[in-house]
């Protein structure tokens, strides 16, 4: 159970940080 929420937890925490590098690299690309 703990690994499983581990698993979880860990790819929720790598979308979050896709999600921010994303939105930062869309606006870099707006005002760079």
């Amino acid at each position: 159970m703990i690994l499983h929420w581990l698993e979880c937890n860990i790819s929720h925490k790598l979308l979050d940080i896709l999600k921010l590098t994303t939105t930062e690299f869309k606006i870099q690309s707006l005002y760079g």
